[in-house]
């Protein structure tokens, strides 16, 4: 059986899907860092890589997020990821987090099995 998972953040463009995830299958006693995952998946390859997460900020319109992999600042109209290794902006839509692609549900479970048999 593949792990269970609710998205809490979800935001596409044509090249990746970036999203936060929360495990629904693990005990309630189970710390914030093994249940909250940030993963990023290239469109083109269906690689899923998890996003390690740092800090966060939040203001009264701007969430912000802190990973060893980039940043991510986000509001209701859009976001905006920067990678750290070059810099780039990238922007984001902001998707319905029930919208979830099959092919992104899929791979995220892939992950999380592989990762749990570790």
């Amino acid at each position: 059986m593949y792990p269970s998972f609710d998205c809490l953040y979800l935001f596409e463009n044509p090249e990746i899907f970036i999203l936060e995830i929360k495990r629904t299958d693990v005990p309630s006693v189970t710390p914030k860092t093994e249940t909250h995952k940030w993963l990023l998946m290239d469109k083109a390859t269906l690689d899923v890589t998890a996003l390690t997460f740092l800090s966060m900020k939040s203001d009264f319109n701007t969430e912000e997020r802190f990973f060893e992999q980039g940043y991510l600042s986000f509001d209701s109209g859009k976001a905006i990821y920067i990678k750290e290794s070059t810099s780039k902006q990238t922007i984001l839509n902001i998707k319905e987090t029930y919208a979830i692609p099959l092919v992104l549900s899929l791979a995220i479970q892939q992950l999380l099995a592989k990762t749990q048999s570790l």
